[in-house]
């Protein structure tokens, strides 16, 4: 796993030339519900052959 710190405008190559399914969301911790999104998210992209990413938001 890489993290990737994004300010906007984006000007991160890698983040925008790769096709990716993404988990977006504000994940304050990790609880169930969470964990269920981003599970979700990552069966969508192997069933596609895509990478998976997890965006959220800091305060």
């Amino acid at each position: 796993m890489k993290t990737i710190y994004l300010h906007h405008p984006i000007t991160t190559d890698e983040w925008t030339s790769i096709k990716k399914v993404m988990a977006l969301g504000f994940f304050d911790g990790v609880h169930l519900g969470h964990q269920a999104v981003i599970k979700k998210a990552k069966q969508i992209a192997e069933q596609k052959g895509l990478q998976t990413a997890v965006l959220t938001f800091d305060p």
